[in-house]
């Protein structure tokens, strides 16, 4: 990861102004570098799943219940759960109150606070590692059960990006249909992410069908599911265009493939 340049101060950050209303997979995109704060720790966006009720893996799949009631609730908060009895997770609800619809918070560029984080994951030094991961996220966050319902617009938590003037979008090239950059003012030349929804892949683990770059799993954190495969190009091919015919989404994954992954070699 290249820092900026010493003599450029950091842009000012703003509230993101997010429309938590919408489907799953707008919402899961637009988090896509968007600066993330619990208590004033925490950083970038980088990894994103949706969810919506009508996906077999989500939580809101069988209707309402006692551990899923957050996630029917009004959109904009939190939902945090357990995965496996280890590790907490947390999710942003959306959609209309009751529809039951979700993005999980995957992965995290620390930016803020990494010593805290550190402390929090027991001595990790490593930052690309210290949010890879839903659970690392969330541990590095200090988030439990008690953020659950908790609205992602106010304290402790705080959405955040760079004032407009500090914001600039280029179209992306390399023939991906919705790729774009952003960089952070003066220091676009080393501070570049690409925000991306690149050709779908098919791949195994919780959620079957997902979307997504694909290769974020092997870049951030090695953490790949349990049945995740690696496809051929021509395979990706193949499933790219399977994908394209199905009439919903499931599970989406969007991330950022820029010099933040590229540094997680």
């Amino acid at each position: 990861m290249h820092p900026p340049h010493p003599s450029l101060p950091e842009p000012a950050l703003v509230p993101a102004l997010i429309d938590f209303g919408a489907p799953a997979h707008a919402v899961a995109q637009r988090l896509i570098g968007v600066t993330l704060w619990v208590d004033g720790v925490g950083g970038r966006i980088v990894e994103t799943e949706a969810y919506d009720q009508s996906d077999p893996a989500s939580h809101t799949y069988g209707g309402p219940t006692t551990r899923n009631a957050a996630m029917f609730g009004p959109p904009g908060r939190a939902y945090v759960y357990r995965s496996y009895g280890l590790h907490w997770c947390i999710n942003t609800v959306c959609r209309e109150e009751g529809h039951g619809a979700g993005v999980l918070l995957r992965a995290l560029e620390p930016t803020h606070g990494l010593e805290v984080m550190r402390a929090r994951r027991g001595g990790m030094q490593d930052a690309r590692l210290l949010c890879a991961g839903p659970g690392r996220l969330a541990q590095a966050l200090g988030i439990d059960a008690s953020f659950n319902h908790l609205p992602l617009n106010a304290p402790p938590f705080a959405l955040l990006e760079p004032a407009p003037e500090h914001r600039r979008t280029l179209a992306g090239g390399g023939g991906a249909p919705h790729r774009h950059q952003q960089g952070r003012g003066h220091a676009l030349a080393v501070r570049v992410a690409r925000f991306a929804l690149p050709e779908p892949r098919l791949r195994g683990g919780r959620g079957g069908a997902r979307w997504g770059a694909a290769a974020a799993r092997g870049l951030i954190g090695r953490g790949a599911r349990a049945g995740s495969t690696r496809a051929t190009r021509p395979q990706r091919t193949r499933q790219a265009a399977a994908a394209r015919s199905r009439s919903r989404w499931c599970s989406a994954s969007f991330t950022s493939t820029g010099s933040w992954f590229l540094a997680c070699r």
